[in-house]
């Protein structure tokens, strides 16, 4: 078994004194993966959660592609993610009507569709 691995993340807020900064440290696996969202920087959903960094730059990727939309796997290309993260960070889009998911086995895309519902209010976006 491999020998675990110690992830230290020491976060002091702009301005802050050092002695306020938070420490955190994580054991893990080689191999294992780490995202951390900050919900000022990275924008907040709804429910008060982060919503991913890279969702601005996906959404205007959907919107550039027209009615023929983007595959899953188009967008985690262009942010640098795999597909599961973006189909994900997506769903909460999906359900405040920001984008359609058009579901087609191989062939399934986001859109923004011109004649879909208006974004419900709140959703963060």
């Amino acid at each position: 078994m491999a020998e675990p691995v110690i992830v230290t993340v020491r976060y002091t807020l702009p301005g802050a004194p050092d002695t306020d900064s938070l420490h955190l440290e994580l054991h893990t696996r080689p191999g294992a993966h780490l995202s951390i969202m900050f919900g000022e920087a990275a924008g907040s959903k709804r429910d008060g959660t982060a919503a991913p960094v890279w969702l601005p730059q996906a959404l205007a990727a959907i919107r550039d592609a027209g009615p023929d939309g983007l595959k899953p796997s188009q967008i985690a290309e262009l942010v640098g993610r795999d597909r599961r993260t973006i189909r994900l960070g997506l769903r909460n889009a999906v359900e405040c009507n920001e984008v359609t998911y058009r579901s087609n086995g191989p062939h399934s895309v986001y859109v923004c569709d011109a004649g879909a519902a208006a974004p419900r209010s709140g959703c963060g976006f």
